[in-house]
């Protein structure tokens, strides 16, 4: 399935019992991509995260792979937003541990990067050497 221009995700609960009832919701904005043109490794090989298609198989992090279940698009309007609310964080081939990442990774500043099992928005891993916020991004737009 691809889903263009997703704006948010809400997930909501109802739980009824013989006296109350309750609901909880979760929501959340996603931008929480690769930029256009990072590489992704497939099953068959390194291709830009843009030619990823649904049932694609992918290779993990652990040496593993799984299939692509679902794909969003975002396009970004940097003129009307600050640059360090969305310009892409690019982790340095290298920066986590050997050949973690295996080339530039580039996400958006609240991606999730899952380090010794604890996830972690990209953005508070900049160090300002190997893992940096980009300065600039074309201001006629650019898509996670």
């Amino acid at each position: 399935m691809v889903a263009p221009n997703i704006n948010g995700i809400r997930f909501t609960t109802l739980s009824v019992n013989r006296d109350s009832f309750g609901v909880n919701e979760l929501s959340a904005n996603a931008l929480n991509c690769f930029c256009a043109g990072t590489r992704i490794a497939t099953a068959n090989g390194d291709i830009a995260v843009e030619d990823v298609l649904p049932g694609m198989r992918l290779r993990t992090a652990d040496g593993g792979e799984t299939n692509v279940q679902w794909l969003g698009r975002q396009e970004i309007a940097p003129r009307f937003v600050h640059p360090a609310k969305i310009n892409p964080i690019c982790i340095s081939a290298g920066a986590i541990a050997d050949d973690v990442p295996a080339r530039n990774l580039f996400v958006s500043p609240d991606h999730a990067i899952e380090i010794d099992g604890v996830l972690i928005n990209a953005s508070a891993l900049v160090n300002g050497s190997t893992i940096y916020q980009v300065a600039k991004m074309p201001l006629d737009g650019f898509t996670y």
